[in-house]
């Protein structure tokens, strides 16, 4: 008799810790979208975490614009045509001689855009250092617009700097109008520009790449690779950049994080 109460008492203990596991599967079930851990013949794209700096911009499109004062005019006498020194569309320096025969030199850096000749021969000159662009800033953004802040001109897949020079003083439409010169021999008028502003930055810092980090509530995690085996582990972040973000706990560097996850 003993020995039959026992045996269901038991049956009763194993009968309830099953229970307990099925309860909790099914809890973990619905909190997790996916599992933390993958099987190990999955395929991955991984690359590791590093120490490096992490920045964010904002990125925006414009347009090379001259005006009146973008430009210098020399008059030169039309006899002296046959000692002209200069062609159109040729780039020249401030010591760049005009006149083969005499001491006549540009007094900019810039391009010849056109040479005319009347009455008189007339070389016209685009200034590079007068060249801008007007660009909207969204109302958000405004606090990291400052008169001679540095920022990236992207000209034909070559990076030269650029200046706020001003901006307006009345959002329209929720937007900023923003005016930034640059300098570079590689703009014509009218060509279309990328214009990077910098709004955060930090160096030298833990780091993983922008594609490896998932977030989910409002939290941030990352998936790390480590003996065939995938883990979803939680970070703590800080700047999220353009292609890096700044890991401030959770991860160590040269931890080795999924980018693309293959079923």
């Amino acid at each position: 008799m003993k020995k039959r109460i026992c045996f269901f008492a038991l049956m009763g203990i194993i009968l309830i810790e099953s229970l307990v596991i099925i309860l909790l599967a099914i809890k973990n079930s619905q909190e997790v979208k996916y599992p933390n851990i993958f099987q190990k013949e999955e395929k991955y794209t991984t690359v590791l975490s590093s120490v490096g700096d992490v920045e964010k911009n904002i990125s925006l499109n414009g347009v090379s614009i001259l005006d009146e004062n973008s430009f210098i005019t020399f008059s030169i006498d039309k006899t002296k045509l046959s000692f002209l020194n200069v062609k159109e569309g040729q780039v020249v320096n401030k010591d760049t001689k005009l006149l083969s025969n005499e001491e006549l030199y540009s007094t900019v850096f810039g391009r010849v855009e056109k040479i005319e000749v009347s009455d008189d021969i007339k070389i016209k000159i685009s200034d590079f250092t007068k060249y801008y662009s007007v660009v909207k800033v969204e109302q958000k953004y405004i606090e990291y617009i400052k008169i001679n802040k540095n920022v990236d001109v992207l000209i034909n897949d070559k990076v030269c700097k650029g200046i706020i020079i001003n901006h307006a003083y009345k959002i329209i439409d929720g937007k900023l109008e923003t005016y930034i010169t640059f300098n570079s021999e590689n703009v014509y008028e009218g060509t279309n520009l990328s214009i990077k502003i910098n709004i955060a930055k930090k160096n030298n810092v833990l780091r993983i790449d922008r594609d490896s980090l998932i977030i989910e509530n409002g939290l941030y995690y990352v998936n790390v690779l480590n003996d065939n085996i995938v883990t979803k582990t939680q970070i703590e972040v800080g700047i999220v950049g353009d292609d890096y973000v700044e890991v401030k706990k959770g991860i160590q560097a040269s931890t080795k994080v999924v980018i693309n996850h293959y079923e």
